[in-house]
């Protein structure tokens, strides 16, 4: 069995340091992960400061050489699909194959929704869930991917020669199982770029 820390990325008295301090923590006495919460806004306190996990990763990646590092889910809907996949790319590599990244529909709580005018609606979240996961996974894996915004027609792109060292993008939501398949395999709770 392996353990792994999900901390917030946010709240009244946490800092980037601590956050960066606390991966370097967790490695040193045994842990084998961190993960960190994606929110626009964290849920507490009137106007926390909320630091980007994929920054406070990227720090955390270079002052480590063991632990996984990822989020515990990261909105979709709220994401780029594209930007998305070459931050973990990135990570990936600056990490020595160490990123994951788990993705959803976002937890609804979320102030950050509402709050900069991001869908609310589940049906509407679950179907970009759906459309996320096909660009997030075929980027992930190094796949060319065409793809038609509904702004600016279609697109060809991919996110380079390198890619995850093993994609592996799964997703326990229901948007997800009803595709059946992400990355190859079946739907789980998780997802990674682990290493082979």
């Amino acid at each position: 069995m392996r353990h792994g820390l999900e901390i917030c990325c946010g709240g009244a008295s946490v800092t980037v340091s601590d956050l960066v301090a606390l991966g370097e923590l967790a490695e040193r006495v045994g842990w084998d992960g961190m993960f960190l919460e994606d929110y626009l806004i964290h849920h507490s306190g009137d106007d926390p400061p909320t630091w980007d996990p994929w920054l406070v990763l990227a720090a955390v990646a270079g002052r480590t050489d063991r632990i996984r590092l990822g989020t515990t889910v990261t909105a979709l809907p709220r994401r780029r699909p594209a930007k998305l996949a070459r931050e973990v790319l990135t990570l990936d590599h600056l990490s020595g194959g160490r990123a994951g990244v788990a993705v959803g529909v976002g937890d609804p709580a979320d102030r950050g929704l509402a709050a900069f005018g991001e869908p609310t609606d589940p049906k509407t979240r679950a179907a970009m869930l759906d459309e996320g996961l096909d660009l997030l996974v075929g980027l992930l894996g190094g796949e060319r991917i065409t793809h038609r915004a509904p702004t600016t027609g279609p697109t060809r792109w991919r996110c380079g020669r390198r890619r995850c060292s093993r994609p592996g993008c799964r997703s326990g939501s229901a948007a997800a199982r009803r595709q059946g398949r992400c990355c190859g395999g079946p739907p789980a709770r998780t997802a990674s770029c682990p290493t082979s």
